[in-house]
């Protein structure tokens, strides 16, 4: 009868709506905010936050990360290889 029908239709339903919720947060945990930059060393943020500091811009966000790590995937330097060298 219809009623046989419905579970497969429930599941369906379910299966087709989770993507819509679940892609903005893959998304961003991909790309990250888009808002915000990563300097890696004080030269760059001095270069970067000239403007910020000399100017009354307090909505840009700032952040500074000193991992190796990080300063290599930013600047398409293989880990492995510059680091042990």
């Amino acid at each position: 009868m219809w009623y046989m029908t419905l579970p497969s239709i429930i599941i369906i339903a379910v299966c087709s709506t989770i993507p819509a919720y679940v892609a903005p947060h893959i998304t961003k945990f991909f790309q990250g905010n888009k808002q915000t930059r990563i300097y890696t060393t004080h030269l760059e943020r001095i270069g970067y936050t000239r403007d910020y500091e000399l100017g009354d811009n307090k909505f840009w966000n700032f952040k500074i990360n000193k991992s190796i790590l990080a300063y290599a995937i930013l600047n398409n330097i293989h880990y492995f290889s510059d680091v042990i060298m």
